[in-house]
């Protein structure tokens, strides 16, 4: 069935920011069971706006584009391209009009365009790929919300943002998918039904089915109805809901429609291209601090494949090596099993005089991460800020926002100097929300949003409790290409379970199916499913006979290198920095070092 096999990589790339102008351009450029990668331009305006053009960068090497059309895009973002893509891969251009079959060097199409409005975009693109028309676009009001599926697949997509929806419709055709629009819940909305997910246990004056239940009748409520028939399998692009907990019917799966949606596909895609890489490395983290069973399960039946198992367990699970690992370490697939939960931490309020002379409160959370740095009498300290309010304005309150002249309140903020910036008043609060902070043998590990694996871009199983909020969107954030995490705690002999079939019972099928059906086996019709995926639905694990340990040996050697360089590069000039790079090179060499000594477990026999 098309729907859970891989469409083929256009070698042409979109990148823009004009969701409209995107959307004229896909409607001559696309080609059916192919998908044309679309991504948004880098956010020029961030602090880190360097990581901005690596990232793009790097999906443009993994998409295997040959031409970059840049889409209307500001001189000041073309410019930061101009050393990583020779002149003649990228075609510049204002209107879809400069985009022909001479100046892309591939077949653009013609003929009589569709007229559409701008509201619900992707359902007047979608028709036009369809028809295989261009498509223009009008102040015509339009209300249509859905097509059907040609191939069993639906992708449901919330409304409130175009270029989601233009990426969305791409995916969608290259698929033979349907399409439905559904409108996006509001900020405070979505924040109460993850809220309501995280502490189901809580409540005590009703069962865990019942609340579950209810939450499951709240999202089909909002949704307003799926169209179920002939549907196989359903991929939900949404800010943050996770909508298929209330669909067990056919395997689903997530994709976030913000930030870098566009990057989050083309890792998938790109994974299950014809010729690319399978797995050879594994790692399983496992800190001791829970019994958990399913680690050694898990990594002997990936031995048994033919993988490489990297075990971080008891005290290795420190802090410090596993947030260097997590980074640092060349995985392809990796399973964490440890307790996971929004950590304690402090209100903050802090008084300040912004740079337009206005005078700003401003209320933050705050939680810390802290690990000893081996060999050094120092503790690395990692900050979790969350913003609470602005000017006694709720940070959640969008509405109540925009009417505040925020201007450059936050950047002054951020800008003062750590004798400057001092809390007026500081109180102890048990829990900072979405700070997801995960036990390790010595203490909290807060995972940033920073790119993981060595660049490569790996299948992440968490199993963990409560895992899937805030982490899902940082590690796929930061490259990772599936994540699989829970929405509320998970014993033991269930995470087992679990584990063991998605990569034992189900291994090589659809990971969507193989969750999907992994969740059969063990809750049957039972409405607490509490696995929830992100990524696209139809990637699988794989594994390679190739040498898995020469592999290992030289992508670290490599890696080392380039830290070392970086470390001689710092010298003396920055004391803080040069430790963190010797922190790093210091994790390297251990690894490189203690390599001859991973050893294949012995086999144990699986759960029943």
């Amino acid at each position: 069935m098309r729907s859970f096999k891989t469409p083929v990589l256009l070698p042409t790339l979109l990148m823009g920011d004009d969701p409209y102008l995107l959307a004229e351009l896909s409607a001559v450029m696309a080609k059916k069971c192919h998908y044309l990668p679309v991504i948004d331009g880098p956010r020029m305006g961030r602090p880190d706006a360097e990581a901005e053009v690596i990232r793009r960068n790097n999906a443009v090497v993994r998409a295997k584009a040959k031409t970059i059309v840049m889409a209307n895009l500001a001189q000041e973002t073309r410019s930061a391209f101009r050393s990583r893509f020779p002149a003649n891969m990228t075609l510049s251009v204002q209107v879809a009009s400069e985009v022909t079959t001479k100046t892309l060097g591939a077949t653009v199409r013609s003929g009589t365009p569709l007229t559409w409005g701008r509201k619900h975009i992707a359902i007047g693109l979608l028709k036009a790929l369809r028809k295989k028309v261009p498509i223009t676009f009008t102040d015509e009001e339009v209300e249509e919300r859905f097509l059907k599926p040609e191939e069993g697949h639906l992708v449901v997509c919330e409304e409130d943002n175009e270029l989601a929806q233009v990426i969305a419709a791409n995916y969608a055709y290259a698929l033979g998918a349907g399409l439905l629009l559904i409108r996006a819940v509001a900020k405070d909305e979505a924040v109460s039904i993850c809220e309501a997910f995280y502490v189901a246990y809580d409540n005590r004056s009703q069962s865990i089915t019942e609340t579950l239940d209810g939450l499951r009748g709240r999202l089909r409520t909002l949704l307003g109805g799926i169209p179920l028939d002939g549907v196989t399998g359903i991929t939900f692009i949404s800010k943050e809901i996770p909508w298929g907990f209330a669909f067990h019917e056919v395997p689903t799966t997530h994709l976030f429609s913000y930030p870098d949606l566009g990057i989050a596909i083309i890792n998938g895609v790109a994974a299950e291209q014809d010729g690319s890489p399978k797995m050879r490395i594994a790692a399983v983290i496992d800190p001791a601090t829970i019994p958990s069973t399913e680690v050694e399960t898990v990594a002997i039946s990936l031995a048994r494949k033919g993988m490489l198992v990297r075990g971080y367990r008891g005290e290795s699970a420190n802090v410090n090596d596993i947030s260097r690992m997590l980074e640092l370490f060349p995985y392809d697939l990796l399973l964490m099993a440890t307790h996971c939960g929004d950590s304690g931490g402090w209100r903050e309020t802090y008084e300040y005089q912004d740079s337009a002379g206005r005078n700003r409160r401003l209320v933050l959370d705050t939680a810390l991460g802290v690990s000893s740095v081996p060999g050094r009498d120092k503790l690395e300290v990692v900050f979790f800020q969350k913003f609470v309010s602005l000017d006694g304005i709720d940070w959640e309150n969008k509405e109540g926002l925009k009417k505040l002249p925020i201007g450059t309140a936050m950047d002054d903020f951020y800008r003062l100097q750590r004798e400057e910036r001092r809390a007026t008043s500081r109180e102890k609060i048990d829990r900072v929300v979405s700070s997801a902070a995960m036990s390790m043998y010595d203490g909290n590990l807060i995972v940033l949003p920073k790119t993981v694996a060595d660049n490569l871009s790996p299948v992440i199983l968490n199993n963990a409790c409560t895992s899937w909020h805030s982490l899902a969107g940082r590690l796929i954030f930061g490259n990772a290409r599936a994540y699989i995490g829970t929405l509320f705690p998970v014993i033991g002999a269930e995470a087992e379970q679990i584990a063991y079939r998605i990569t034992d019972k189900f291994f090589g099928k659809p990971l969507a199916v193989a969750l999907w059906r992994a969740q059969n086996d063990v809750y049957g019709d039972d409405v607490r499913r509490p696995y929830v995926m992100v990524g696209v639905h139809y990637q699988r694990l794989s594994f390679t006979n190739e040498d898995a340990r020469g592999y290992l040996r030289n992508r670290l050697s490599k890696s080392l290198k380039h830290w070392e360089g970086r470390l001689a590069a710092v010298g003396e000039t920055s004391e803080d920095k040069a430790e963190t790079l010797k922190n790093y090179v210091d994790f390297l060499s251990g690894e490189l070092s203690g390599l001859n000594g991973v050893q294949r477990p012995s086999a144990p026999e699986p759960p029943r």
